[in-house]
Parts: structure tokens; sequence; C-alpha cells
């Protein structure tokens, strides 16, 4: 069975224009580095269709995302960039409500995507193959220890 990651990323800082050519790129380079997992960014489209600084869109972008995190089938959100902003935080609760764990990349503190390093995908095509056992009050860590790409499962399962 096809895993379905829910991509979370940032909008706002620095501006919506470059976080959403992030966005593009971590996307590009989850496919690249899990070819067989679907990566689902319901909130992309809202991105270019509505004004992100205006309160009722954002609102609006928020509350179907909220929705769209319910769908049946999403194995596990995945956060990607340096930072879990306030709508980021928002996604990874709306998610944990409907009993999803959530996977976090920020502290590896890349901007852009990392390359591809074996060590990493491994470590992440792992994760994402347990999802089911983690437990969604949590939020799953990839780190560094010293130069090895690990995940921090603290209080996961």
């Amino acid at each position: 069975m096809t895993k379905i990651l829910y991509f979370i990323h940032r909008v706002r800082d620095p501006d919506v224009a470059t976080n959403k050519a992030r966005a593009y790129r971590w996307i590009r380079w989850l496919k690249q580095a899990m070819p067989d997992v679907a990566v689902l960014a319901p909130w992309l489209p809202y991105v270019e269709a509505l004004d992100d600084t205006l309160a009722t869109d954002r609102s609006a972008a928020m509350r179907d995302g909220a929705l769209m995190a319910g769908l049946s089938g999403i194995s596990a959100g995945i956060v990607c960039g340096p930072v879990i902003s306030g709508g980021c935080a928002t996604d990874i609760a709306n998610l944990r409500d409907y009993g999803v764990p959530t996977i976090s990349l920020t502290d590896l503190g890349f901007e852009e995507p990392p390359p591809l390093w074996p060590e990493l995908v491994g470590v992440m095509r792992g994760v994402v193959g347990h999802a089911k056992v983690l437990n969604p009050d949590n939020v799953v860590h990839l780190r560094f220890r010293g130069s090895e790409p690990v995940f921090d499962l603290v209080g996961a399962f």
C-alpha cells in the first residue's frame, strides 16, 4: 500500500513567493528520496489563489487544510524547512486530532533540500514505513548525531 505524506512548510516568512518555490523543491526532493510515497500538499493551491496576508483568506485556507488533514489514508505529516511556523503547528495539531503522526526535518536546519545522502534517505524511509506505530501526540524529529542522520524517537511510540 502506498504511503501518503501530508507535506507541511511555512508560507509567509521571509515571503510567500520564496517559500512557495522552496516548497516545490522540497516536494521534488521527497519524491526523489521516496518515489513510492505520495506527497499531498493541499494548501499549495491556496497560496497561489488566495492572499495569505488577509485574515479571511488565511482562515479559509487553514480551515480547509484541517479538513483535508482528515482524509483517510494519510500515513504521516512531514515538516520541511528550518522552522515550524504557526501555520505548520496548526497543521501538526490538525493531523494529531485525526491520529496522524508527524515527522519533522526542521532540526536538520536546511532552508533548501539537502543532498540525497543514502543514510538520510534510509532513515527517512524506515520511519515513514513504520508510521502506523508512531504516537501521533509526538513529533518525530530527524537530527544529526555527529555527521550521521538519526531519528530522535524519544516518546514517539
